[in-house]
């Protein structure tokens, strides 16, 4: 898994390292519903003009 994405807000985060709660290294998916977050790999969850990246995850984006 590489990927953690928020399909309520179409926005693309990366996963933490350990085995904490917080799914995603930001931790901005601590009170979104389990029906909203999808994890996966670029080949399961792809880059699309739809979806932005959290900018507190990813060095230049804007999004967060």
């Amino acid at each position: 898994m590489d990927r953690v994405s928020n399909t309520h807000t179409d926005t693309l985060h990366r996963p933490r390292d350990d085995r904490d709660q917080r799914v995603t290294q930001c931790s901005a998916l601590v009170h979104v519903s389990p029906e909203h977050v999808e994890m996966g790999s670029e080949q399961t969850i792809p880059q699309t003009d739809r979806i932005k990246r959290c900018g507190r995850c990813y060095r230049g984006a804007s999004c967060y």
